[in-house]
């Protein structure tokens, strides 16, 4: 049997969400972390992947995973 893998692109965490800096600030990573996370609970939650794949060329996006159960 196959394994169904999602594969999520995460952009740097200084690279993203640029047109919010002005207005978030610091907090603009914070965000950015949130809804990595909301994106990757749900596809978790929904049981449809076996495999959850984080790509970012940012480290720390990476870290941010480790802990959990996809694969970076």
């Amino acid at each position: 049997m196959s394994e169904h893998w999602a594969v999520i692109p995460v952009k740097g965490l200084a690279d993203s969400k640029t047109r919010l800096s002005s207005f978030l600030g610091e907090r603009k990573k914070l965000l950015v972390e949130a809804l990595l996370q909301d994106v990757l609970s749900s596809i978790l939650r929904s049981r449809v992947y076996d495999k959850v794949l984080v790509v970012s060329p940012d480290d720390s996006v990476l870290s941010l995973e480790t802990s959990r159960s996809s694969s970076t």
